[in-house]
């Protein structure tokens, strides 16, 4: 396990938020953004492929000022030298030049993709935007069984230390899991010593949010949840979907579960793995949760093929939504 570092940011200077009116309610959220998909080997034409990302940018950051949440936390975030013209590679620019100047943000990539054949350089990583002041920011690089080939991903979680009137610095927090169970069991105690790092985490408030790549009834989400023990550790976060609502049930059928519950995939839900988990300030209050980014763009693609066949959302045929995830609200009060 890595130490902590300094990440890269972008945005208005910060400036302190004491003497601003205090916030009763809190409104935070995640969303994995699918990287710059659509891939190049599905649309090879660069302005198609860029036109077509771009429309899906302009309806996930719809997705995003609809909500207008205080903090927002990004996965999947990708510089991406195929995307774009030079000078205009940067995914991250692309969200807050939709989402609005009001929000300042860090990025820190967790993997690099290099690619020989054009020469292309990708990195990818979490990001966290926010419309208050962000004063200090890190990263821990999660541990990584190098020798394990069934996962190639590096996981990255990154914190951001937010000051908001009324609660003083919030501690943010967030990441996207690896594919591989045993990692996540493994990084999922590392990403809770990080939470209660009494040098990092210096609020009344931490909230941990991302893509867990897990579902709740595995032994990670167990963990976060409060659920069940890891090497004789338990935490006491609060998983802001389970605080109002019941567990979906995965893969169901259910027309409600799969259009308001269920995460991913956003074409066909079928599970729950992306979460809000809060402790401390804020943990006993929270007053709403519910997803965003159901619906798909209009005027792209069809649903079914000609035979009634499902498409799938990586299908030159295939209708178009904001990420092939849906983006996960809370609102939580203070105590």
């Amino acid at each position: 396990m890595a130490a902590a570092n300094n990440a890269a940011s972008a945005g208005p200077p910060p400036a302190s938020a004491s003497a601003a009116a205090p916030v009763d309610t809190l409104s935070i959220m995640t969303f994995n953004v699918w990287n710059t998909n659509p891939p190049t080997w599905l649309v090879r034409d660069k302005n198609q492929r860029f036109d077509l990302y771009g429309k899906r940018m302009d309806l996930l950051g719809k997705t995003v000022t609809d909500v207008s949440p205080m903090i927002v936390a990004f996965q999947e975030v990708r510089y991406d030298e195929a995307l774009g013209n030079p000078g205009d590679h940067f995914q991250m620019q692309h969200i807050v030049d939709r989402i609005g100047p009001e929000y300042q943000y860090v990025w820190v990539p967790a993997m690099n993709y290099y690619k020989a054949t054009d020469m292309t350089r990708v990195e990818e990583g979490p990001a966290i935007a926010s419309k208050y002041p962000i004063v200090s920011s890190n990263y821990l690089i999660l541990s990584r069984n190098m020798s394990d080939t069934r996962d190639e991903h590096q996981r990255a979680c990154l914190h951001v230390a937010v000051d908001i009137p009324g609660w003083g610095v919030v501690d943010v927090f967030t990441v996207h899991l690896s594919l591989l169970e045993e990692a996540r069991d493994k990084s999922v105690v590392e990403l809770w010593n990080l939470v209660t790092d009494k040098d990092v985490s210096v609020g009344e408030t931490q909230i941990l949010m991302g893509d867990l790549n897990a579902e709740p009834q595995e032994r990670a989400m167990r963990f976060l949840g409060g659920d069940e023990a890891i090497d004789g550790v338990t935490t006491d976060f609060v998983d802001a979907w389970l605080a109002l609502h019941p567990e979906p049930t995965p893969r169901s059928n259910s027309t409600k579960e799969k259009d308001d519950m269920l995460t991913f995939p956003s074409d066909n839900p079928e599970k729950r793995i992306d979460f809000i988990f809060v402790r401390g300030k804020g943990a006993k209050q929270v007053k709403k949760t519910w997803l965003v980014g159901q619906d798909p763009m209009e005027g792209i693609g069809k649903a079914k093929d000609d035979d009634g066949k499902h498409i799938g959302m990586v299908d030159a045929n295939s209708r178009v939504w904001a990420s092939d995830h849906r983006g996960v609200v809370t609102e939580v009060g203070s105590d």
